[in-house]
């Protein structure tokens, strides 16, 4: 039971990096896409969305000579912001993307796909409690097939007891007899 339950934990905790691999070579390509594009609207922001499966997206595009440009958030490359929602507390995975004259910000919230991670535990689980369930029948057929051996071992045993014992009371009993005549007479 304990290998299964580290088997799972390596597997969600593998799937949880990989999907977070993935949302981020996804917000790669969707920032340099948008960066390819002249005039970004709203019906492109829903294409890309679908079309990368990745919700909810947010973009913010910002030219170069903004003020606030030099801040250490709008540094290029990757970053994670923890935020606070009415039903808890989730992360953001922010991609600045830097080109000539713009900074593309791509995000969107980690938590996505804690539905996803939620399915594969399920699944996870159910296959554990059927292998231990198949375990546990395993090991009920050997204990039985064991117990059973043990058995017929003492059954052979006592009947071998018998069998000495039998035939070690028939030359007593005829010495005895003997030794009860002589002392007679």
């Amino acid at each position: 039971f304990i290998i299964i339950a580290i088997f799972e934990g390596a597997l969600i905790f593998l799937l949880i990096s990989s999907f977070n691999s993935q949302l981020k070579d996804k917000l790669t390509i969707i920032a340099t896409e948008i960066a390819t594009k002249k005039n970004f609207t709203r019906d492109i922001l829903l294409e890309i969305q679908h079309k990368y499966k990745v919700y909810p997206l947010f973009i913010d595009i910002k030219e170069k000579k903004e003020p606030f440009i030099n801040n250490k958030e709008y540094k290029e490359g990757f970053n994670t912001k923890n935020i606070k929602l009415p039903n808890g507390e989730d992360k953001f995975l922010i991609y600045n993307y830097h080109t000539k004259d713009k900074i593309i910000r791509v995000s969107t919230m980690i938590g996505a796909n804690k539905d996803k991670i939620q399915i594969i535990k399920n699944i996870s689980l159910s296959m554990s409690l059927f292998i231990y369930l198949i375990a546990l029948i395993m090991g009920y057929k050997f204990i039985d097939k064991i117990a059973t051996n043990i058995e017929d071992s003492i059954k052979r045993l006592k009947f071998f007891n018998s069998n000495v014992s039998h035939e070690l009371k028939t030359p007593l009993t005829i010495m005895k007899g003997e030794i009860e005549v002589a002392l007679m007479n």
